[in-house]
């Protein structure tokens, strides 16, 4: 049930967020791991406002990709 609904999580983010989620993305495949704080350091410096945001849901989301990707091969 969990993954179904990340997965449901993930495709809203996508298609609401997408620069948000590649550029999360990007940042991870530089290094291992990221706080809650850096991944909105990055959200931030491709968004250009200083907004507060709820960062786990897009780190789960990104971590989803990662797994897809890591599965199909890609």
């Amino acid at each position: 049930a969990h993954y179904r609904l990340l997965r449901v999580w993930t495709a809203h983010l996508i298609s609401q967020h997408w620069p948000w989620v590649e550029a999360v993305e990007n940042a991870l495949l530089e290094r291992d791991t990221m706080s809650g704080g850096q991944i909105d350091e990055v959200i931030r410096s491709i968004d250009g406002e200083r907004r507060r945001l709820e960062v786990q849901p897009l780190w789960d989301a990104v971590q989803a990709i990662r797994d897809l990707r890591t599965e199909s091969g890609t």
